[in-house]
């Protein structure tokens, strides 16, 4: 199971994510792109990290882009599943 932290979330700059260009690698890991990310949520309707990671292998390996995860899951969502 992936481990979100959310005492860390107010250290992550909410407009990197937001503002992210849309093919800038999200996880390094699997090279998987923000814009992939964005698209499984909308269109599997994705409510978890752990979702985010079975759907497309993002933050499976080192849980580096967690963080990341979790910001594009509440921007499109308004919430987060833990």
């Amino acid at each position: 199971m992936i481990q979100y932290d959310h005492r860390f979330t107010n250290l992550i700059d909410v407009n990197k994510i937001t503002d992210m260009d849309k093919d800038a690698i999200l996880c390094t890991c699997n090279e998987i792109t923000c814009q992939e990310v964005e698209n499984a949520i909308r269109q599997k309707k994705l409510k978890t990290i752990e979702e985010v990671g079975n759907e497309t292998t993002a933050g499976t390996i080192c849980g580096g882009c967690v963080d990341e995860i979790y910001l594009l899951l509440e921007k499109i969502n308004g919430k987060v599943l833990l």
